[in-house]
């Protein structure tokens, strides 16, 4: 998304392939890049390095036609995936990157602004809650059958976002009320039981059977499985708290609610 100034009157989705040099961007006061392959897709090799590739490559090019264009402000993605399985420690945005595939890439992602970041923001963003597209589908699904239950132990935490609430974010950042790296997730991290229980709850559906962390890695891969499902983040908005952010949808049965009721 690039939005114009009043006199321009500019702002809309580019056409783009990541990777490939991007259109003129001059008259833009800013661009918000999110582009990059799905992370949801089996991890095989080909693909964990089309993830990589279209968010660094991606971003990269993005970060060198700001500059070349004199664009005021890039808002670039990142994922809360930076800090890695990090039990029930309470994650700011001080903290260090973690471990994995994941981490890995926000970090080379990250890194991808480099040229821009005198004028970058980063938006590390939690699991978006939406009703199309996005984790919460695919997680709604069992429940709608009547199979839905835990994951693994349940006890992992799970960072989230409502859309309306990302949207938001991004437009705060836009206008520049934060700057810097800021995590895009609600105060209210939730762990994986409480957040089938909710759904169930919404849903009208039961909650009785857990998903075995043997049979996630089997059905997903090791590395995906521990990485997406099994991995604990408690990730606290500090960044979007000090510069006085509300949020819209920041407990998660009146936000699930919103999305599924």
């Amino acid at each position: 998304m690039v939005r114009g100034s009043a006199s321009t009157e500019r702002e809309d989705t580019l056409g783009w392939t990541p990777g490939s040099e991007v259109e003129s961007l001059e008259g833009i006061d800013a661009v918000v890049h999110l582009a990059g392959a799905s992370v949801a897709d089996r991890w095989t090799e080909a693909h964990k390095e089309r993830i990589r590739k279209s968010r660094v490559d991606g971003t990269d090019v993005i970060a060198r036609a700001v500059v070349r264009d004199g664009v005021p402000r890039l808002v670039s993605a990142s994922a809360v995936g930076f800090y890695g399985d990090r039990g029930d420690e309470r994650i700011d945005e001080d903290a260090s990157r973690g471990e994995g595939f994941l981490a890995d890439v926000c970090g080379l992602w990250e890194g991808a602004t480099e040229p821009a970041r005198d004028r970058t923001t980063i938006a590390r963003i939690g699991i978006v809650f939406a009703a199309d597209g996005g984790a919460l589908p695919k997680m709604a699904t069992p429940f709608r059958f009547g199979v839905g239950g835990k994951v693994g132990s349940g006890r992992q935490f799970l960072s989230w976002v409502h859309l309306q609430d990302l949207v938001a974010m991004l437009l705060f950042a836009i206008d520049g009320e934060v700057t810097g790296t800021f995590n895009a997730v609600s105060p209210n991290p939730v762990r994986q039981s409480e957040l089938a229980a909710v759904l169930a709850k919404v849903l009208r559906r039961p909650n009785w059977l857990p998903v075995p962390k043997a049979m996630i890695k089997l059905a997903m891969g090791g590395d995906m499985a521990e990485e997406m499902l099994l991995a604990s983040q408690r990730i606290e908005p500090a960044v979007l708290r000090a510069a006085g952010f509300e949020w819209r949808h920041g407990s998660l049965e009146p936000a699930l609610q919103d999305v599924l009721g």
